[in-house]
C-alpha cells in the first residue's frame, strides 16, 4: 500500500513541476530551441539547420512557424538573444488573413487574451512576463515578432 501512495504522490508532483514551467508555445524554451540572453552560438548549436543569412547581430532560417512556412530572424544585441520574428509569405491577402486568423487563435491559447488596447484588425499584441508578441498582417504577408521584455532585458 505504501508503494502505491509513494507512486501516487510522486506523479502528482511531476504534474505539479510540469505546470510551472514557463507559458510559451515553445515550452520549454521562451522561442523555438532557444532562450533570452543566448548567445548567437547558442542559437546556432540549438538550430538543427543552416543559416540562410548569418551576418552582424542577425541570423535567419528557412523553417516553419506554427505549420506554416517562414523565415525566422534571430536578433542580438551585445551578443544576447533579445527578439525572434516569424515572417509568413502567402499566396494573397485572403491567404493572409486566414493565416493571421489562426496564428492569433494558437497565440490566445498559449498567451491569454490579446491585449485590446494595442490591438486592431491587422495587429494583435500579447505580452507575458517573460515575452511580449506582436503580430501582423500587411497584404500577403504576416510577422509575429518575439521580444524580451524591457524589465528582463538585463541579467540578474
Amino acid at each position: 500500500m505504501r508503494k502505491k501512495s509513494t507512486v501516487l504522490l510522486t506523479f502528482l508532483c511531476m504534474i505539479i513541476l510540469v505546470g510551472c514551467g514557463k507559458k510559451s508555445i515553445f515550452s520549454p524554451h521562451d522561442v523555438r530551441n532557444s532562450d533570452w540572453h543566448d548567445s548567437a552560438e547558442s542559437v546556432r548549436a540549438a538550430e538543427k539547420i543552416e543559416p540562410k543569412v548569418d551576418i552582424g547581430n542577425r541570423i535567419s532560417y528557412e523553417d516553419t512557424f506554427l505549420g506554416y512556412d517562414s523565415t525566422i530572424t534571430y536578433i542580438f544585441l551585445n551578443d544576447e538573444l533579445g527578439q525572434v520574428s516569424f515572417e509568413i509569405r502567402c499566396d494573397n491577402e485572403a491567404t493572409a488573413i486566414d493565416t493571421f486568423n489562426d496564428i492569433s487563435e494558437k497565440l490566445t491559447k498559449a498567451y491569454g487574451a490579446k491585449d485590446k488596447d494595442k490591438s486592431s484588425d491587422t495587429s494583435h499584441t500579447f505580452e507575458t512576463k517573460d515575452t511580449l508578441i506582436w503580430l501582423h498582417r500587411y497584404k500577403d504577408n504576416v510577422s509575429a515578432d518575439f521580444a524580451i521584455p524591457l524589465d528582463i532585458s538585463k541579467k540578474e
